[in-house]
């Protein structure tokens, strides 16, 4: 799949509110603020509140005829329920969604209760969450953008092992339906980090665990006291079924769910509400449509004038499969490939995760950006406005000898398991790595392994090469996952960093094109390694590594980004895990020796306005460049959320 300049002209027919006109011709960035989403004029690619969040419905809450898309975010950062209301149509018939208003929900949303939202016949909607074993409903109140409080009636009898759950509304009859997974296990019962590994043979020694479908005809739903029985065998897909919901399609009910490694999955709804025959949403050529990402939930969209289609939502953002009213010749239901859905004046968004570069891509003399993500990819953020006053478009995602790049795990390639087969976590350095003058990519991922691309184009029309391995002593080069490799010239030579077997900083320099020479682990001034994890197995790796003379003394040192848990650069008292308040965050390591020889003074947290910097649990990017005002060395971060946050140097201290 692929979106870029196409879908971004669509945006161009939208009126332009004060705030996107500000935006679109430039305004200054904000220190310790999201970069904006430049493209002009007022509508971009929808920005999630965090990356745990999902769909929990449609449902019309300002009367205008057509449904507003509800989510909720799990995440510390953005917890809650948020309301985007339907506000028109792109050209490609695209939807487009106002800024989120956050609704007040009828108790202390901590994250851990699952909710969906259900309109009634006469228009009411209410929310529903999951607590434990029960269901408890609450009204939502138009006037004041809140739901009520819970009602008294309480829905008791869910079956175990839920992986999902809705309650469904098919012609005025309500019914719930569950996902519900048998007795396998994600890996071993022990506390995480878990360390696991796979047989001698290579296979991953746990079941993978299968779902089904269970359901309940409730007539009266408010206060049902649930039976549910097999709908379906638990055989139809591994790990999960999401956001279970319905559709129509030439007057068949049908219901909808999504899944934690991608395929969309539709069951005809027949009499007694009983379940035909398992189909997919398949592509125009028939084949079985994959999510771009994790975990994707689902809902369908019923717009006007047949601009319907499903809105799927994963951890790389949410996008829109428009219906063509079609069936393939396998009986599966034919949808175009996705497109990223619109919003009104969002932030700049990335996916999740995200892993910045700053760097003139298409030589125009703008810094742009550059990013990686946990979903795979590697994206382009044109800057078309100036380096003191940029504006950065939407992503168009990168290509390697004409075909898109997107890593993914597979079932051998995460140290965690097949259950993360659909994370890639590029971390990719922008870097004129072979010296001839053009931009090239390097970059580490979920594997544990560094690849090159190659840039063969020209200055203003980068064309990358097939990605290939860089190799020390004849094998490939390997080192902790997640790591984004520190890659410049220390002392006019090519340095290669990324973290070791025992999880260290580890130098190289660079022979030639695909081939690196041991340089040593970096070390601190009392001479011991900079260690990175204090604790095992999926727990290592993660830093991002940034190769700069931050500190203008005119020799190179380091700046990282760093994971919540980690510990830089000994167990015992290293940053940001013995933070007060843990959370990811860029630290500075000055370099006390030479270039040719780098020493390292103790790694400092850099703080914005005398305050830890903090991005979530997950690893934070790091890029730093002259990019805003002041002509200064400024710093952009990368967050678990997907966002881009500006720092500019005088906040800056460490």
């Amino acid at each position: 799949m692929k979106y870029g300049i196409t879908h971004i002209i669509v945006c161009v027919i939208f009126l332009i509110s004060g705030q996107a006109l500000g935006q679109a011709s430039g305004n200054k960035l904000v220190s310790g603020q999201s970069i904006p989403n430049g493209s002009a004029p007022g509508a971009g690619f929808f920005c999630m509140p965090s990356y745990q969040a999902g769909i929990m419905g449609l449902a019309d809450a300002n009367d205008d005829g057509v449904s507003d898309l509800w989510i909720q975010s799990t995440n510390h950062s953005a917890r809650g329920v948020f309301l985007y209301l339907f506000k028109t149509y792109a050209d490609d018939g695209t939807p487009v969604f106002a800024e989120p208003i956050k609704i007040k929900a009828p108790f202390d949303d901590k994250g851990k209760n699952q909710g969906t939202i259900f309109q009634d016949a006469d228009g009411s909607i209410y929310g529903i969450w999951r607590f434990g074993a029960t269901l408890q409903w609450s009204v939502f109140d138009r006037s004041q953008q809140a739901f009520q409080p819970f009602s008294n009636r309480t829905i008791t009898g869910l079956p175990a092992r839920i992986s999902d759950w809705n309650l469904l509304n098919n012609g005025g009859s309500t019914f719930f339906v569950f996902g519900v997974r048998d007795k396998g296990v994600f890996g071993p019962n022990t506390p995480w980090p878990r360390v696991v590994s796979y047989s001698p043979e290579g296979f991953w020694p746990y079941p993978i665990v299968q779902v089904g479908l269970s359901g309940y005809h409730a007539e009266s739903w408010k206060d049902a006291k649930i039976e549910a029985t097999p709908l379906t065998d638990l055989d139809q897909t591994s790990y999960t079924l999401r956001s279970l919901s319905m559709m129509q399609q030439k007057k068949q009910s049908f219901v909808l769910a999504g899944s934690r490694l991608g395929n969309m999955i539709v069951y005809p709804l027949q009499g007694n509400f009983s379940l035909g025959e398992k189909k997919y949403i398949a592509d125009v050529e028939g084949n079985l449509m994959r999510h771009p990402s994790v975990q994707n939930s689902v809902c369908y969209f019923e717009g006007t004038d047949g601009r319907s289609g499903i809105i799927a939502q994963g951890e790389g953002g949410i996008f829109f499969y428009k219906d063509r009213f079609e069936t393939s010749k396998n009986g599966n239901l034919v949808f175009e490939s996705p497109v990223p859905l619109l919003q009104e004046n969002p932030d700049l968004f990335g996916g999740s995760l995200v892993i910045p570069n700053l760097v003139d891509w298409d030589g125009d003399g703008m810094l742009d950006i550059i990013s990686g993500s946990s979903a795979g990819y590697i994206e382009f953020f044109k800057n078309a406005g100036t380096n003191e006053t940029p504006r950065f478009q939407n992503p168009v995602r990168l290509t390697a000898s004409g075909q898109e790049i997107h890593i993914q795990a597979g079932y051998r390639g995460s140290i965690q398991g097949p259950q993360e087969a659909r994370w890639g976590y590029t971390s990719p350095n922008v870097t004129d790595w072979n010296g001839d003058g053009l931009p090239d990519i390097v970059l580490g991922d979920i594997r544990g392994v560094f690849t090159v691309y190659l840039n063969a184009g020209t200055k203003t029309t980068p064309e990358l090469k097939a990605p290939k391995p860089i190799y020390h002593m004849g094998l490939d080069m390997f080192g902790s996952w997640r790591v984004r490799p520190g890659i410049g010239t220390l002392g006019g030579k090519m340095a290669f960093i990324n973290q070791d077997s025992e999880d260290e900083l580890h130098l190289y320099w660079q022979i030639d094109d695909y081939n690196v020479l041991d340089g040593g682990k970096l070390r601190l001034e009392d001479g011991s390694p900079i260690k990175g994890a204090r604790l095992p197995a999926g727990a290592v790796g993660r830093t991002k590594i940034e190769i700069v003379d931050w500190d203008g003394d005119g020799i190179k040192d380091l700046v990282l980004g760093t994971y919540g848990k980690q510990s830089i650069p000994e167990p015992k008292n290293g940053y940001p895990f013995h933070f007060p308040k843990r959370g990811s965050t860029p630290l500075f390591l000055k370099n006390v020796g030479t270039e040719e020889n780098p020493i390292f003074a103790y790694p400092k947290p850099i703080m914005f306005k005398g305050k830890h910097i903090l991005h979530g649990g997950h690893e934070c990017g790091v890029a730093v460049g002259h990019l805003g005002s002041g002509n200064t060395l400024n710093m952009i971060v990368g967050e678990e959320n997907g966002r881009f946050v500006f720092y500019e140097r005088k906040d800056l201290s460490w």
